[in-house]
């Protein structure tokens, strides 16, 4: 284990303060505030100040319970101009915020909730929902806006009900059933196997010349 000869800090039997600390992955931390009463001395603040890209100048807490952060009892919900005060603000000035439960839930509960992407290009700007299981929706009124195309594929039975009444506009419909060579040419221009310059032309060519 790497040795620091200016170690030095102050402590008792319940906690200490080190600073040029050695730890056990062979980092100096230039601050170190441990709790001696947790056994293993595994509830701890680190300022670490070697380490690789990720690690050095890095703040690492761990807390044997749980970790609880409150604020904004003193805050005004908005200020003088209106503007939303944040209690609680974290950034993630590059690369990812990883919020993660794998034995639980991750719940956000709020008066309202916004999930914004901004991106910078095409390939940017998207968000994703992914469950291996179901996704459930359950509100009042639900609505959906799309600038360009909206497709829902599933690989079973697509069912709508609407109790009082189902109502579908549109200059042109195109409904299809699975006898027709269409439909699966449509499904396969929704996975992305088929180009939707070749679906026209697959289209045009069954109307224009059926049976060749």
């Amino acid at each position: 284990m790497e040795k620091n000869p200016h170690t030095s800090g102050k402590g008792n039997s319940d906690g200490e303060i080190l600073f040029g600390k050695v730890l056990e992955n062979d980092e100096i931390a230039s601050c170190l505030i441990n709790n001696r009463q947790d056994g293993d001395s595994d509830h701890y603040i680190a300022l670490y100040q070697t380490g690789g890209e990720h690690l050095k100048g890095s703040t690492v807490m761990h807390s044997t319970g749980g970790t609880y952060v409150r604020a904004g009892t003193n805050i005004d919900p908005r200020d003088s101009i209106g503007n939303n005060i944040p209690a609680v603000y974290i950034e993630a000035e590059t690369n990812d915020l990883v919020l993660a439960a794998p034995s639980g839930k991750v719940r956000i509960f709020g008066q309202n909730i916004e999930i914004c992407s901004e991106g910078y290009d095409s390939s940017t700007g998207n968000i994703i929902l992914s469950a291996n299981e179901t996704v459930t929706m359950s509100a009042q009124t639900i609505q959906g806006k799309a600038v360009g195309d909206v497709s829902f594929v599933c690989e079973g039975r697509a069912t709508f009900i609407g109790k009082s009444a189902v109502n579908i506009f549109g200059a042109i419909q195109d409904h299809v059933d699975t006898s027709s060579s269409i439909f699966s040419d449509i499904a396969a221009v929704l996975r992305g196997d088929l180009t939707f310059t070749d679906f026209a032309k697959n289209t045009i060519k069954d109307k224009l010349f059926p049976g060749r």
